[in-house]
C-alpha cells in the first residue's frame, strides 16, 4: 500500500510518504517505511518504491525513491510466497494493491477500515515484475538524450593525447547533468614495458547559469586495466582531491597510510607488487606526470617506488672459495622510473647511479642496464710486435692515464653477465694524443670493486697490446708525405707536419786517423760533420724546404758533401755507403729520387752501385752452336740457368777498419788464389770475383747502352759489366778501376731483401709497392684521381732508420697517404709491409 499522509488523532497531514506491506515475517501488514519528512509537497512527485528478493545477506532490500534520488533504504526479512509456492495474498478477497490511500489488510465486513483517501492526481502508474537498480529509477524520472563519439583529454600525456571511444549522455531533471562515459580494449603504450589495456571512467558535468558554479567535468568512477613489465595492474580513477575540474588520478585497490599527499599532477598512487623475474619483489608505486602541458614537459611520464628491502640480489653464486664465501650483485636503494621512454629500475651499483630496464628475449626475462667507470692506471706494456709477425713495433711503452671502461650489464635467473670495453687516451712519443680501445670482452662474476673491472680491462689490454697500438702507435718522427708540384715527396717528420725540421744522426767512426780536416760542411751548409773526442761523428743535416728550388739546392749541396767526404785520406774505406744510407733515411725525397740517393741509382748512364746485403741473380745464357745442315736451328745465347751472389763486406788488407766487398761468404774467409783474366774472358762464378786486385770497397753495375743481340757473338763491351774501386770518385771518373762480367750474355740483376707478412723477400731493385702488391691482391687500373689504398687493405709499412755508434735499426712508419700518388713508392732493403 501507497499512502500520502499518515494515521494520526488530530487528523494533520503529513509531509511524508508511507509504504505498507506483509510478508511472510509481517503478516498483519503493519511493516511501514517512511520518507523524510518534508517530501511530500503540493508539486508534481514521482515516488518509486523497490524491493528486492531476501537472500539472507541483511543488505537493504526495501528503497524509496523521491524525484529518481534514493530517500529511504532499508533491509526487510520474509518472503511473497509461502511454504507452498503460493502469494500470501492469494486468500485475500478485498484488496491486492491500494494507490493513494489507507486501508486495513484484516479481514472487514462493513468494507474498508481507516478510509482516507488522497486529494489529488495521479498522472502515471507503472508496475515492474522486478525491483529497478536506482539508475533505471533515475532513468525514468528524468529524460535523457545521448550522442557518441570521440573523446580527448586535454593536456593528455602520451598516449592519452589520442581520441578515446565516449558515449555523451544528456539528463534534464532536477539537475541537468552532461556524463561522459569512455569505454575501450586495447593496448596504449607508455614504454614497451608498461602499457594500458583498457580504460572505463565516466565524468559528470552539472549544467547550470551560476557564474560562481565551475563549468566542467568532474571524475565519478572508472578503471584502467595495465600491463607492467608483464604484471597485470588495475587502477581505479579517482577524481583529483583538490576540486579541480577535470583532475584525475589512479589508484591501486590497496594504499598504505604513508602515502603523502602528491601534486595535482601526480596519475598513479599504488601498493602493489611488482614481480621481477628471478630478483626480488617493488612494493608502493607512485606513478606521475611531469608536466600536463605536452609542450612542456620532456618526459611525459615518471615512476617513483620504495621497496621493502634496501637492496636487490641477484641468485647467489659461488666463487670456489674454501670456506662459505658468497658473491651477489647488489643494487642499492632500488627505485622504477622512467628514462628515455623506458621503465626502468634505478638505484646504486658500485657507488654509481645503474638504471636497468626490463625486456623479453626468446621467453626469458632480462633486465639490462649500462654502467661507465672512469679509472686512473698506470702500466708498462711491450715489447709490441705487428699482429701475428715477429717484427717488433717498440720495445716498451709506459702509460699513465684513465680508463674509461662502459659495462652492458643483463640480469637474468641465470646470474649476471656484463658486456665491458675500454678506451684511453695516450700522448706517443711524436706527441700525438690517441685513443685507444681495449676489445669487448665478458665478465660473468659480479665484481665487487671497481677496482676489479680495471685489472679485468688492464689484464685484455695486456694481452691484445699487439692489436691495440700496431695501427695507431707513432714514433717521434715517422715518415709522411706531401705533394711538391704535383710530385709525391716523402720525408721523416713529426705528427704529418710539412714543416721539415733539421735532423742530426750520430755515426760510427769514419776516419783511420782524427785530424781537423774530418771536420767537413758542405758550401750551402745543409750538411755538417763533426768528429767527435772518441772519432765517432756527427752529422747535422739542414733542410731548407722541399719546394722543387729547395730540393734541387739540397741535391747539388749532397753531391759537394759527398765528394768532400770522399776525398779525405783519412776516410775507412767503404763507410761512404753507411753515410749515404743515414742521409738518404732523413732528407727530404721525390719518391723518383730515393733509388739515387740510396743506391745512387743512374738512369741516364744504367748505372747502380752495388752495396753488402745486396743479392745478384745472374740469368746465364751461353752460346749455342748449331751444325749448319740443321735448317731449322739457329746458333746464338740460350738460357742455362740462374745463380744468386750474396755480396758481404769483410776487412780487406788485414785492417780492422777497410771494408771491402765480395761475392761469396765463405770464399771471403779462405780467399782463393785466382789468376783468371776475368776483364776479357768473363767470370764464370763467384770463385772468378776473388782474382787478385779485384776486392774493392766500392762496386758498381753498368748496363751498356745497347746489348749483344742473342744471335751474335758476345763482344765484352756490351755485357753487364761490374766496376770497382777504392773511391766513388774513381768510379764516377772511371780511374783506376777493375772491371769484369759474368760469362755469356748474362744478365745481371741487384736484389734487395724486403718483409713481407713477416717473411723475407728479395725483389730487384727498383721494385715499387704496387708492383709487390700486385703479386698478392689484384689490383684495379689506375686512373685520374683514382687511389688503392682501399683496394689493398690499406697495407702497414715501415721503414728502417738506423742511428746511432753502432748503427742500431729501428722501425718508423710509413703514413700512406689517401690523397698521394703513393703506390709507385721504391722500397728500399729493409722495408717491411703488413697486409
Amino acid at each position: 500500500m501507497l499512502g500520502h499522509g499518515r494515521y494520526s488523532n488530530t487528523g494533520g497531514d503529513s509531509t511524508q510518504y508511507r509504504v505498507r506491506y506483509k510478508t511472510t515475517e509481517h503478516r498483519d501488514g503493519e511493516l511501514e517505511f517512511h520518507s523524510d519528512l518534508g517530501t511530500a509537497t503540493t508539486e508534481l512527485t514521482y515516488v518509486a518504491f523497490t524491493r528486492s528478493k531476501d537472500d539472507g545477506s541483511e543488505q537493504e532490500n526495501a528503497r524509496i525513491y523521491i524525484n529518481g534520488i534514493l530517500n529511504f533504504a532499508e533491509q526487510v526479512e520474509g518472503s511473497l510466497t509461502d511454504s507452498r509456492g503460493r502469494p500470501i495474498w492469494k486468500d485475500e478477497s478485498k484488496y491486492k494493491l491500494v494507490m493513494g490511500n489507507v486501508a486495513s489488510f484484516e479481514q472487514e465486513e462493513d468494507g474498508v477500515e481507516d478510509n482516507r483517501a488522497w486529494v489529488g492526481q495521479l498522472h502515471r502508474i507503472e508496475l515492474y515484475n522486478r525491483a529497478l537498480s536506482a539508475q533505471e529509477v533515475y532513468q525514468q524520472y528524468y529524460p535523457t538524450l545521448e550522442a557518441t563519439g570521440q573523446f580527448r583529454l586535454q593536456d593528455g600525456p602520451t598516449p592519452l593525447d589520442t581520441p578515446l571511444p565516449a558515449t555523451l549522455t544528456l539528463e534534464q531533471g532536477g539537475d541537468n547533468t552532461l556524463e561522459l562515459t569512455v569505454q575501450e580494449q586495447g593496448q596504449r603504450t607508455v614504454t614497451p614495458q608498461f602499457y594500458f589495456t583498457s580504460i572505463d571512467g565516466v565524468w559528470r558535468q552539472i549544467l547550470t547559469d551560476d557564474p560562481d558554479t565551475e563549468d566542467g567535468f568532474i571524475l565519478d568512477s572508472g578503471k584502467i586495466n595495465s600491463v607492467l613489465w608483464g604484471n597485470a595492474v588495475e587502477f581505479d580513477l579517482e577524481g583529483e582531491s583538490t576540486g579541480q575540474s577535470g583532475k584525475f588520478r589512479l589508484l591501486a585497490p590497496r594504499v598504505f597510510d604513508e602515502i603523502t599527499t602528491l601534486s595535482a599532477t601526480n596519475l598513479f598512487d599504488s601498493e602493489l607488487d611488482l614481480k621481477l623475474e628471478g630478483l626480488n619483489t617493488l612494493t608502493f608505486l607512485s606513478i606521475i606526470v611531469e608536466s600536463l602541458n605536452p609542450s612542456e614537459a620532456t618526459v611525459p611520464w615518471q615512476i617513483q617506488s620504495i621497496t621493502e628491502m634496501k637492496e636487490i640480489l641477484l641468485p647467489r653464486l659461488r666463487d670456489g672459495r674454501l670456506f662459505d664465501w658468497t658473491v651477489d650483485f647488489k643494487l642499492l636503494n632500488p627505485a622504477l622510473g622512467i628514462e628515455n621512454d623506458k621503465l626502468v629500475l634505478k638505484g646504486t651499483w658500485l657507488d654509481q647511479a645503474l638504471s636497468l630496464y626490463g625486456w623479453r628475449r626468446e621467453g626469458q626475462f632480462v633486465m639490462q642496464g649500462e654502467s661507465s667507470f672512469s679509472m686512473p692506471f698506470e702500466i708498462s706494456l711491450g715489447p709490441i710486435f705487428e699482429p701475428g709477425t715477429s717484427d717488433k713495433i717498440v720495445e716498451q711503452v709506459a702509460i699513465s692515464s684513465v680508463m674509461n671502461t662502459i659495462l652492458t650489464l643483463e640480469l637474468t635467473k641465470l646470474g649476471f653477465l656484463a658486456r665491458v670495453s675500454g678506451s684511453f687516451e695516450w700522448t706517443d712519443e711524436a706527441e700525438t694524443m690517441h685513443s685507444f680501445t681495449v676489445p669487448t670482452f665478458i665478465l660473468s662474476r659480479p665484481p665487487l670493486t671497481p677496482n676489479q673491472i680495471l685489472e679485468a680491462v688492464l689484464e685484455r689490454l695486456t694481452a691484445q697490446a699487439d692489436v691495440i697500438f700496431a695501427n695507431q702507435y707513432l714514433h717521434a718522427t715517422d715518415y709522411y708525405f706531401a705533394l711538391v708540384e704535383n710530385k709525391p715527396l716523402i720525408y721523416l717528420g713529426m705528427n704529418n707536419s710539412a714543416d721539415i725540421q733539421a735532423q742530426t744522426t750520430t755515426l760510427p767512426q769514419l776516419f783511420s786517423t782524427a785530424a781537423e780536416e774530418n771536420n767537413i760542411s758542405s758550401t750551402a751548409g745543409i750538411f755538417v760533420l763533426k768528429e767527435n773526442e772518441d772519432q765517432s761523428c756527427t752529422l747535422t743535416i739542414t733542410p731548407q724546404g722541399i719546394t722543387q728550388t729547395d730540393l734541387d739546392t739540397l741535391k747539388t749541396d749532397y753531391d759537394d758533401f759527398i765528394g768532400k767526404l770522399d776525398s779525405n785520406q783519412n776516410l775507412i774505406k767503404g763507410v761512404l755507403t753507411l753515410v749515404k744510407t743515414r742521409i738518404a733515411q732523413r732528407i727530404p725525397l721525390l719518391v723518383n729520387q730515393i733509388l739515387d740517393y740510396y743506391y745512387g741509382l743512374d738512369t741516364v748512364n744504367r748505372a747502380v752501385d752495388l752495396q753488402a746485403g745486396m743479392r745478384l741473380r745472374v740469368d746465364y745464357q751461353n752460346y749455342q752452336l748449331v751444325h749448319p745442315a740443321q735448317s731449322t736451328a739457329n746458333s746464338g745465347f740460350v738460357g742455362s740457368g740462374t745463380s744468386y751472389y750474396d755480396l758481404n763486406y769483410i776487412d780487406g788488407n788485414g785492417s780492422t777498419t777497410d771494408l771491402i766487398i765480395n761475392f761469396d761468404a765463405f770464399l771471403s774467409q779462405i780467399q782463393p788464389y785466382v789468376t783468371t783474366d776475368i776483364a776479357t774472358v768473363g767470370a764464370s762464378s763467384s770463385l772468378d770475383t776473388f782474382r787478385v786486385g779485384y776486392q774493392k770497397p766500392y762496386y758498381r753495375l753498368v748496363y751498356p747502352s745497347q746489348a749483344e743481340t742473342s744471335a751474335g757473338s758476345l763482344e765484352p763491351g756490351k755485357a753487364a759489366t761490374l766496376i770497382g774501386a777504392t773511391s766513388l770518385t774513381a768510379l764516377d771518373t772511371n780511374t783506376d778501376v777493375v772491371s769484369f762480367y759474368f760469362r755469356g750474355r748474362a744478365t745481371v740483376i741487384p736484389e734487395i731483401a724486403v718483409v713481407l707478412q713477416g717473411q723475407k723477400v728479395f725483389v730487384p731493385v727498383g721494385t715499387t709497392l704496387r708492383q709487390l702488391l700486385a703479386q698478392t691482391v689484384s689490383l684495379p687500373s689506375v686512373l685520374p684521381g683514382q687511389f688503392l689504398l682501399e683496394s689493398t687493405g690499406k697495407p702497414r709499412l715501415s721503414r728502417l732508420l738506423h742511428e746511432g755508434v753502432s748503427n742500431q735499426p729501428s722501425y718508423r712508419f710509413i703514413n700512406l697517404e689517401e690523397n698521394i700518388p703513393v703506390f709507385d713508392l721504391p722500397l728500399v732493403k729493409g722495408d717491411r709491409i703488413i697486409l
